[in-house]
């Protein structure tokens, strides 16, 4: 157990040494220029891009993580922040990895 644990934070490290501070803000910088409208209805949770940050993968990242995030925490908001910051900040630095790894596109 101890195992698994340490080669998690190391593949964590390399991750975050693959991703540069840099690139990881730009990342950030790119999602705040979109727009997404979430929610719940009778067919259960939605979200919507309806300004899109210029990246599918940061679009449809930010969906699949408030889908994971409100099925955790269901109706509770307070459960739901902590869970949307920690998996948007690991998407901005999944995805400015795959950016540095491909030559910064």
């Amino acid at each position: 157990m101890i195992g698994f644990a340490l080669l998690m934070l190391a593949a964590e490290d390399m991750q975050n040494q693959a991703a540069p501070p840099a690139a990881v803000e730009d990342v950030r910088k790119q999602f705040g220029r979109g727009r997404f409208q979430t929610g719940n209805n009778e067919q259960g949770l939605t979200c919507k891009v309806t300004k899109s940050t210029g990246d599918p993968r940061l679009d449809e990242g930010f969906c699949e993580a408030f889908r994971a995030c409100s099925s955790e925490a269901g109706p509770n908001i307070f459960a739901l922040m902590p869970c949307m910051s920690k998996k948007q900040e690991e998407l901005f630095i999944r995805i400015a990895a795959e950016r540095t790894a491909d030559g910064g596109q």
